[in-house]
């Protein structure tokens, strides 16, 4: 969520931001490149981890009207499409990877696989050091799980600037209590109407006991110990469902955790 509307927003697109708050500041809008990159779901190994890189490059290629590239090594790759898309365009490129650590996560258990994936990630983000370096890059921005602060992963991005603890970006991947209130009260009524009818809850319970409910259930991130927020993949699935479940736990927590 927070990629795609960072990539839209880099993009120019100013449509889907009216009535925002963002349509009323004074952003540019000006279109950058962007090249964004999930490092979920790729395979396991060297050569099925380097190609998997590849394939999913070579489909944000195509996004940005280029031909799919052969030949290259991630790294390689990534690079020859920055020059290009820098060149043709004027403008410098952006970079949104998405789950960094995925690779190594999927095989935290395997210690001479992980080994092999972490050499792989790390020649990749090594160019994507260099190329922030380079002068090309408007933005890189990475989410990740996990911190490997000693592995050689980040001796090849030790040039990031880690917001995890950030005062100014506590809010930034969820929806304050504030937020709340405002956007989605309204749809809030239905939820205990909803149970009531199917005995979850008893009939007396009001929209007031299920804010609390979905407070117990969906609050608790904070990075600061001020700001607390709510975790929007729950909140939302639980309006589209009416009920009150541990959708994230269920679907995101990574195994080894």
């Amino acid at each position: 969520m927070l990629l795609d509307t960072l990539r839209e927003l880099l993009k120019g697109n100013r449509d889907l931001f009216k009535g925002l708050w963002l349509d009323q500041s004074d952003y540019h809008y000006k279109p950058y490149p962007v090249i964004t990159l999930s490092m979920a779901g790729l395979g396991k190994g060297e050569e099925k981890l380097e190609r998997d890189i590849v394939n999913k490059l070579n489909n944000e290629a195509i996004k940005n009207g280029l031909a799919p590239f052969e030949g290259f090594s991630p790294g390689g790759l990534l690079e020859r499409m920055v020059l290009i898309l820098n060149e043709r365009t004027k403008e410098r490129v952006a970079i949104l990877v998405d789950e960094y650590d995925s690779p190594i996560q999927g095989v935290i258990n395997d210690i001479e696989l992980a080994e092999i994936h972490r050499q792989v990630l790390h020649n990749f983000y090594l160019t994507i050091k260099t190329l922030a370096d380079s002068g090309m890059t408007q933005l890189i921005y990475v989410t990740g799980v996990t911190k490997f602060t000693q592995t050689t992963v980040f001796s090849g991005f030790n040039n990031l600037t880690d917001l995890t603890l950030n005062p100014d970006y506590n809010a930034a991947c969820g929806f304050t209590l504030e937020e709340f209130e405002t956007y989605f009260s309204q749809y809030l009524p239905d939820v205990p109407k909803y149970n009531q009818s199917k005995g979850f809850i008893p009939a007396a319970a009001s929209v007031v006991d299920l804010k609390n409910d979905i407070i117990d259930y969906y609050d608790g991130y904070s990075w600061t110990g001020k700001i607390r927020i709510l975790n929007p993949f729950s909140l939302i699935k639980m309006l589209f469902n009416k009920l009150l479940e541990p959708y994230w736990f269920e679907t995101a927590t990574p195994s080894f955790l």
